[in-house]
């Protein structure tokens, strides 16, 4: 009996004891229940976020790339302003102007206590300024284009009534003084007609985006002054004949020797070869046979240019016997062209030209009576004047 008690006792304890364990069990498997639920709400909680977070780095990436678009575009109308995009750029400016519109219309309509009928209204004026801007921009930049495409008409945009006066633009063209290409409106009313016209060509020369051609005709008449100096008489055929010159920029004439020069003001790595030396001999030995008579001239081939020439094309001009004129950098030499014509009237006229003036380069300076000159000093007082060109009066139309 006592041992019977004694494993009844026994069994209880163990019996509690299982128990007790069962229940810690149950307690540490609901706290890692809980923990694991908490972590996995955590982690749930950071899905959601990263997730928002890729949400808005793709919209981002999105308007990144809408932006990138638009900026290529922009960038490509701005490196080919063509005319038929300047409405496109017109928008884009447009856009960038009115972005506070759309900041604000967005604010009041999801701000804590919305204003819809406010932000309704700031996206109407929004519309309203966009195409106002949009106009005004196209606009803008169609004059600006007219005006690098004709200078002159600058000079009437604040008094479009001297405009009535001319039936064309070749009129306007042909009447338009170009001293004021190179001077402000101010330097160009306030100066005197001696200083406004030095300081215009003072301009012209020290300009550095000189075009090819204007390069050229420089080097040309540089080369023919120098010839005029030492007694030749020079006709530029160059630049009066331009492409019809067959290769015959210069004609200086002395006694009975004739040069035919041809001028080459040339970058450094172009180079001169044999077949320049080959049409400038060409085109010297049809002039010696046009000019054939009882007194035939002593026609000299001569090749002038600021580079030097390929070893073959200076081998070429030896055997040909063309005179080279190598590394001839551009002096310095008068550019204004004084000449004495005939008016109306039949009386001598004497006219200067600058180098911007329409006649110029057709104004052949053949007489005794004409020279150029280094100022418009110079010229004023061997009695020359400008062509008259009628101006207007820009301050009181």
């Amino acid at each position: 009996m006592e041992n019977f008690i004694t494993i009844l006792i026994f069994t209880g304890i163990g019996l509690a004891i299982w128990l007790w364990v069962k229940l810690y069990q149950a307690k540490i498997d609901a706290r890692n229940l809980e923990v694991a639920e908490k972590r996995l709400s955590e982690n749930a909680k950071t899905i959601s976020e990263q997730n928002s977070r890729i949400r808005n780095l793709n919209h981002q990436t999105t308007n990144l790339q809408h932006v990138i678009h638009r900026k290529d575009e922009y960038y490509s109308i701005l490196s080919d302003p063509i005319p038929e995009r300047y409405d496109k750029l017109s928008e884009f400016i447009s856009d960038f102007r009115t972005l506070h519109f759309d900041q604000s219309a967005k604010y009041l309509a999801t701000k804590k206590r919305p204003a819809k009928k406010e932000a309704l209204r700031i996206a109407e004026l929004k519309k309203v300024h966009r195409e106002l801007i949009i106009h005004n921009r196209s606009v803008s930049y169609k004059v600006e284009q007219l005006f690098a495409l004709f200078p002159e008409l600058e000079s009437y945009f604040d008094n479009p009534l001297a405009l009535e006066t001319y039936d064309n633009l070749e009129t306007l063209k042909d009447n338009h003084d170009r001293v004021r290409d190179f001077l402000s409106p101010g330097e160009y009313e306030d100066l005197s007609e001696i200083d406004r016209n030095q300081l215009a060509l003072d301009r012209y020369i020290e300009r550095k985006n000189k075009s090819n051609w204007q390069i050229g005709r420089d080097y040309e008449l540089s080369v023919g002054y120098e010839y005029t100096a030492k007694g030749w008489e020079v006709e530029y055929t160059g630049i009066a004949k331009n492409i019809a010159d067959l290769g015959r920029d210069l004609i200086a004439r002395k006694d009975n020797d004739v040069h035919i020069i041809q001028c080459k003001y040339w970058a450094q790595y172009k180079g001169i070869h044999e077949k320049h030396i080959a049409q400038l001999f060409g085109t010297s030995k049809m002039f010696e046979l046009e000019s054939s008579d009882l007194f035939s001239p002593n026609v000299t081939p001569v090749f002038a240019t600021n580079i030097l020439l390929s070893e073959m094309a200076r081998k070429f001009a030896n055997a040909l016997g063309v005179v080279l004129y190598e590394s001839r950098e551009m002096q310095e030499f008068p550019r204004i062209k004084c000449n004495v014509g005939i008016a109306e009237a039949g009386k001598p006229e004497k006219i200067y030209h600058l180098p911007m003036d329409q006649q110029y380069d057709r104004t052949q300076l053949k007489k005794t009576t004409d020279f150029f000159a280094f100022t418009v000093e110079e010229a004023v007082e061997n009695g020359f004047r400008r062509a008259h060109r009628w101006q207007g009066d820009l301050r009181n139309s």
